[in-house]
């Protein structure tokens, strides 16, 4: 009887030791990827193109995607055309039509530029509602720089 008792004792402690423990949840470390930013580092000639506005002085700069060109200031002469466009590494680009000479135009952000030309320079704002492909290039000087027309829908915000 006490051999029966053995027998089975060790057939239950067997059964104990090879038990199925696949219904059991267990813990896993997984190691996440590491993650990295980077900020897009090229310029391109389409950056440029677009409404660019200043309220002070009135400035409304048109640059459409087919090179027309249409540039408006309070008190000058309006002046308009085929433009050409030459990018450099830094963020910058020479902006040339025949009647208004050379000017250099550097990006600040996605809508802010600043306008260098004559010794006088405008910070820009781009006015993100008016499209470079199929946007009105306006012909009135005082429609181009009326003040409603010189806010343009995105106003950039420094936090």
């Amino acid at each position: 009887m006490i051999g029966l008792v053995v027998i089975l004792s060790l057939a239950l402690a067997g059964c104990a030791l090879f038990q199925d423990h696949s219904d059991q949840t267990s813990e896993k470390t997984v190691q996440t990827a590491k993650t990295a930013v980077t900020a897009v580092s090229t310029v391109h000639t389409t950056d440029y193109y677009g409404r660019w506005v200043s309220d002070s002085p009135q400035v409304a700069l048109y640059l459409s995607a087919n090179q027309k060109m249409a540039y408006f200031q309070s008190g000058q002469k309006t002046i308009t055309g085929k433009y050409s466009l030459k990018t450099s590494k830094n963020e910058t680009a020479t902006l040339t039509q025949i009647k208004f000479g050379n000017a250099e135009l550097s990006l600040a952000n996605a809508t802010s530029m600043t306008l260098t030309h004559n010794d006088t320079t405008i910070k820009l704002t781009k006015d993100t509602s008016w499209s470079p492909h199929n946007g009105e290039i306006s012909t009135d000087a005082k429609v181009a720089l009326k003040s409603s027309s010189l806010a343009p829908a995105f106003r950039e915000t420094n936090n």
